[in-house]
């Protein structure tokens, strides 16, 4: 466990955060269907990046057929896809808790265009055995409400298809600015597509063109350095290397805190961060569909801030790293607050008194964005412990020597409570 303390409530800090994890994981996959024929720059030191390279190396060496993706549920949906077409016979397997997410449904879509797939416990669930062969493609019917990333992992297999892929979507694509951000990288390499009435979407046969690209900076990952604005007495924090035309869906970031006290602008490559004096909302209302994964920052924001809320678009929640559902409802009540779900409309609202003369002890469902999300509220209550702290590896490997540069103490804590 780790005590987070915030030494001063003023924070001023510079510093380069890491690189986007979704677009290195995009581009390694890509730059595999190139023959690896793609330079990319600033690649992703995130574990799940990692652990895709790793992976990827390990592919057409005769001595492994077997794919551990950890805790790595990206790479899990995209390796799955690639495997399908990829000569051979392999398995896929990860830890205890990636074999309970779903992903029935992207296997099914890929069975419906003739890969040979076949689950080895449960239906519907890791690990899988593939037989890796040449598809043909044509035509697939895909729910488009269940995770953007099935999706994805199809969309950047269907240019290798001879008769290309035409996509029919039902339901509305959650997490839209990701599906985007595959579509808009893949056409970066020379992939063409036409969409159709809104739901249906082709993807011609051709190869990706070799090309360099330089990977932008993770917008998740600031995120939090909003958090720390908003819940700071004053800041002035500077990221360097921003591109201000990011494909993230993750950079509405931006939008959102405004609403929460913050204001930020782009010039000369870098994104400056500043608290700004103004009367707060005592109940807010934020859309998630497009970006869940900037939800616990936000809520824990919130509930730091004392301000009620109304949030919708979170049905993703319950199959990421935990049921971050569960995690929040959990976590807040040792703040005050409650988190309470109707209709999948979910209610942030004041139950109790601050914490303020004793340890709190966030846990992290062995989810790196509960830990980062909970960190930053060592601005608001005095002795803050986050279980597991090792796990921002995952997305964010530098977050607490960032914390450490603006101000932060920290140190290995025992739960007292």
């Amino acid at each position: 466990m780790l005590q987070v303390k915030a030494i001063k409530k003023n924070i001023n800090a510079q510093f380069k955060i890491v690189s986007s994890k979704s677009e290195t994981n995009r581009l390694l996959i890509i730059n595999k269907l190139s023959n690896n024929k793609i330079k990319l720059n600033n690649i992703s030191n995130s574990e799940d990046s990692v652990i895709l390279s790793r992976l990827l190396s390990l592919i057409g060496n005769k001595q492994n057929n077997t794919y551990n993706v950890g805790m790595a549920g990206t790479v899990m949906r995209f390796m799955t896809a690639l495997l399908s077409v990829t000569e051979g016979e392999h398995l896929i397997t990860g830890e205890k808790r990636m074999c309970e997410r779903p992903i029935g449904l992207l296997v099914e879509a890929l069975k419906s265009i003739g890969a040979d797939i076949k689950y080895i416990n449960n239906e519907g669930y890791p690990p899988l055995l593939i037989k890796g062969k040449e598809l043909y493609g044509g035509h697939v019917k895909i729910d488009g409400s269940v995770s953007s990333q099935f999706i994805s992992a199809l969309l950047m297999i269907a240019p290798t298809f001879s008769n290309g892929l035409t996509f029919e979507f039902t339901g509305n694509i959650v997490s839209f600015p990701y599906f985007n951000l595959t579509l808009k990288l893949m056409e970066k390499f020379g992939i063409k597509y036409k969409w159709k009435d809104n739901n249906v979407l082709t993807i011609e046969n051709s190869m990706y063109s070799d090309s360099e690209y330089t990977i932008d900076a993770d917008w998740s990952s600031i995120s939090y350095w909003y958090e720390i604005a908003a819940l700071s007495k004053e800041s002035n924090i500077n990221i360097l290397g921003i591109n201000n035309e990011s494909l993230q869906g993750d950079s509405i970031v931006k939008d959102f805190y405004e609403n929460l006290g913050v204001t930020s602008t782009i010039k000369d490559n870098s994104l400056n961060i500043k608290k700004k004096l103004t009367k707060l909302p005592n109940r807010v209302y934020f859309d998630f569909i497009d970006c869940p994964d900037i939800a616990q920052t936000v809520i824990f924001t919130c509930a730091g801030l004392n301000i009620e809320g109304v949030f919708k678009g979170l049905e993703t929640l319950k199959i990421k790293e935990t049921d971050r559902i569960i995690a929040l409802q959990n976590e807040v009540k040792k703040i005050g607050m409650n988190f309470s779900e109707k209709d999948k409309t979910f209610y942030l609202t004041k139950v109790g008194s601050n914490c303020l003369d004793k340890n709190i002890v966030f846990n992290t469902y062995n989810d790196h964005r509960m830990a980062m999300a909970t960190a930053p509220l060592s601005l608001v209550y005095e002795n803050v412990i986050i279980e597991n702290h090792e796990v921002v590896k995952k997305s964010y490997p530098y977050f607490w020597n960032n914390l450490l540069n603006a101000g932060f103490a920290l140190k290995k804590a025992e739960n007292e409570n």
